[in-house]
């Protein structure tokens, strides 16, 4: 080979390493910016008409009521961690349950009445709060397709 061929040669093998070094930058970049947009959730606006409600840019909803977050103590259980949401229609009240009591609890049917700030009844939706041994923390989940994501606060009976 002559000396100007193997230049040539040099600079392909060159601009080739360059090229392959750009596409993977760039396909790291975007599988980059996929993951952060999977780990970070829609971001919320007030929903007009409601002082308790998120809407998010998929259609969620989420209920930020100052009220409703707060704990609530039933019998010898305490709720916390409280989050009520809207997903396609469907609103879902999430909790904790823990047991206080120094003996297990057996399940128990409940009623979760939703109020609004008049303290008036919106809605009447069924739960259960599962067995728990002393001090044990488990999940309160109760599902409505009734609209309840506006409430102020809830209480159980």
């Amino acid at each position: 080979m002559k000396k100007k061929e193997k230049k040539r040669l040099l600079i392909l093998i060159v601009v080739a390493v360059i090229i392959i070094l750009v596409l993977f930058i760039v396909r790291a970049v975007l599988k980059n910016n996929e993951s952060d947009n999977q780990q970070n959730p829609p971001s919320a606006s007030e929903e007009s008409g409601s002082e308790y409600t998120a809407l998010y840019s998929d259609g969620s909803k989420l209920n930020v009521s100052s009220k409703l977050k707060e704990n609530k103590s039933y019998q010898s259980v305490t709720i916390s961690n409280i989050q009520l949401t809207t997903v396609n229609g469907l609103n879902r009240l999430l909790a904790n349950v823990t047991n206080n009591s120094s003996t297990s609890t057996d399940a128990q049917d409940i009623s979760i009445v939703f109020v609004d700030n008049q303290g008036n009844t919106i809605a009447t939706v069924p739960g259960v709060i599962p067995a728990l041994n002393a001090g044990e923390t488990a999940q309160l989940n109760a599902s409505t397709t009734k609209d309840i994501i506006n409430a102020y606060d809830f209480r159980v009976e």
